[in-house]
């Protein structure tokens, strides 16, 4: 169990790295990563060499239920989680769950936090807000609102954004492009033809290939700013 800041404790799933100790990895899962998801990515980043803590932000609802509607993905009703959902208290967690993994004896010093879908708008608090050494997030649903913070960044920042993420629209494409590209620290790419959740395996808009080259670009990023 990990001590959460406000003296409330919450779960994690522990993955412990390749050898005896390494750099830590703090994953925020998507409402798309089902359990199998997430098993194979701790699993991945642990034979990389990494410490890796999934910590349950979701407070017990370890299953989401994707929502469907006449057979279809209902982005309205998904839109309503990421509005009902309290960002604010999980960024707390993963604070705490940083601290946490520094007291590990398995943690090497250097941590990292990578965000999948709902996880990502997480990882872009991570970034602004703790002293961790690198961030990852996959999409930019949320961002929008939260660029205010965007000035507080000051690690490096690898952020992959779908083309056609129906949750971010047009507009707040536009401004988040605009102020992350300028960012001297923040890496940012944007992939054509793809859907939000598009880099998790088990999710309704997971595309391979795509997938797979943002994924090597992660673990180039994670490697020259945690492994070095």
């Amino acid at each position: 169990m990990i001590e959460g800041l406000g003296g409330s404790s919450f779960e994690s799933l522990v993955a412990l790295p390749h050898g005896d100790m390494g750099p830590a990895m703090l994953l925020a899962r998507g409402l798309f990563s089902n359990e199998t998801e997430v098993t194979r990515i701790l699993t991945h980043l642990a034979n990389m060499g990494y410490l890796v803590l999934c910590p349950d932000l979701y407070r017990g609802k370890n299953k989401i239920e994707i929502p469907y509607k006449d057979g279809a993905l209902d982005w309205q009703q998904l839109e309503q989680f990421y509005r009902n959902f309290d960002g604010q208290a999980a960024a707390r967690d993963l604070l705490a769950a940083a601290a946490y993994a520094r007291r590990r004896p398995e943690c090497g010093g250097k941590i990292g936090v990578l965000g999948y879908g709902l996880g990502s708008s997480l990882a872009f608090l991570m970034a602004a807000r703790s002293d961790v050494d690198c961030v990852v997030g996959y999409d930019g649903a949320g961002l929008d609102a939260r660029l205010d913070e965007a000035p507080d960044i000051r690690m490096p920042y690898l952020i992959h954004m779908a083309q056609n993420d129906q949750l971010l629209s047009d507009a707040a494409r536009v401004r988040v492009v605009r102020a992350l590209s300028r960012h001297e620290k923040i890496s940012l790419y944007i992939y054509e033809g793809v859907e939000h959740g598009f880099a998790e395996t088990s999710g309704p808009t997971y595309n391979a290939e795509v997938a797979l080259l943002a994924r090597g670009r992660t673990e180039s990023f994670l490697r020259q700013n945690l492994m070095a």
